[in-house]
């Protein structure tokens, strides 16, 4: 299998209307798009590249879920399972949304104890992010991606209240 071009886009849109003294002032409006956020991934494994892609839902809990970057079974696009670190051959996640599709509780992810995915923060500990309901976070790393192997793989999701799902889509050099 072959990944397709890839396409990650990011942009904010927005426009205020404001009053000065009994003047109306325009509405100003702006749209922030970085053309490096707009860059695709192609086919492969080197700076710009990417390899394999994988989408699925988790239910997260209370408790937490451990998500293993290097056994996500079953998730690829062809069915297939996937090993971000390239089966310890070097690989990267280039490209990860993690999205809150929850309407009511928080999800927050964090590393684990051991083996915590340093891709957020750079630490294998420590990195802490809620994400409220209906939010995301979304890394991007076209050049090299950030790093997979098998003590720098995981991060746990774990639920303000009840079993809310998130989102995660992931594309990088994979197994």
């Amino acid at each position: 299998m072959s990944l397709n071009t890839t396409t990650s886009s990011s942009s904010i849109q927005s426009g205020e209307s404001n009053t000065f003294g009994a003047v109306a002032v325009p509405s100003e409006n702006f749209l922030h798009q970085s053309a490096s956020v707009n860059n695709p991934l192609v086919n492969g494994t080197g700076s710009g590249q990417a390899n394999h892609a994988v989408s699925f839902n988790v239910a997260t809990s209370t408790g937490g879920v451990t998500i293993d970057l290097t056994a996500l079974t079953g998730d690829g696009l062809d069915g297939k399972s996937r090993d971000f670190s390239n089966g310890g051959s070097g690989g990267a996640i280039k490209d990860i949304l993690i999205e809150n599709t929850d309407p009511t509780n928080t999800i927050t992810i964090s590393q684990p104890a051991s083996n915590g995915w340093t891709g957020f923060s750079g630490a294998a500990t420590g990195f802490s992010y809620p994400i409220e309901p209906g939010g995301h976070i979304h890394l991007y790393s076209p050049v090299s991606g950030k790093a997979v192997g098998s003590t720098n793989k995981q991060f746990v999701l774990t639920s303000s209240a009840g079993t809310p799902n998130a989102r995660i889509s992931a594309v990088g050099i994979a197994a």
